[in-house]
């Protein structure tokens, strides 16, 4: 039988998963967790009151750890601009009664722009593995050079 996604425990709250996504649903699921030397430098970054926003989160894996990590008077904004992803992410928000997130309609895998989300605060850029940093950081020039965040972005070897 081929599931198309499953469910888990993890070190942060019950999580489904795209089964077809190797490396990060077995992970998940072996582990309970992902890259977390990833998401331990990354909660060194940001704490309680911090402004994050994530593109391409995926489904939140590491969404969900950040999003306490900020806690209630923080947020975390999430752009996935895949479908099937930004659904999944959605479910795991819900699962685990996060609400200080808002996941951006608007997100487009083209043209992501943070310049239009006119933010006034911001601790935090994470831009995932799956994102075109360039294209990303093209749209933020004018956010970077303003709010002078750090930036984290995750990138595949090839």
């Amino acid at each position: 039988m081929n599931a198309l996604a499953s469910v888990t425990e993890t070190r942060y709250g019950v999580m489904q998963y795209l089964a077809r996504r190797g490396d990060l649903g077995g992970s998940l699921a072996w582990y309970g967790e992902f890259l977390q030397p990833q998401l331990d430098f990354l909660t060194q970054l940001v704490g309680p009151g911090s402004r994050v926003l994530e593109f391409y989160p995926d489904i939140g894996a590491h969404a969900l750890a950040i999003a306490r990590r900020v806690g209630d008077s923080g947020h975390l904004y999430l752009a996935e601009p895949r479908g099937l992803h930004q659904r999944v992410l959605r479910q795991n928000l819900a699962a685990n009664h996060l609400r200080n997130v808002t996941v951006l309609r608007s997100a487009s895998a083209s043209e992501p722009k943070l310049d239009d989300l006119f933010l006034q605060q911001l601790h935090l850029l994470k831009v995932g593995t799956d994102a075109d940093l360039p294209t990303v950081l093209a749209g933020a020039r004018e956010t970077l050079w303003r709010l002078r965040m750090p930036i984290f972005a995750s990138m595949t070897q090839g």
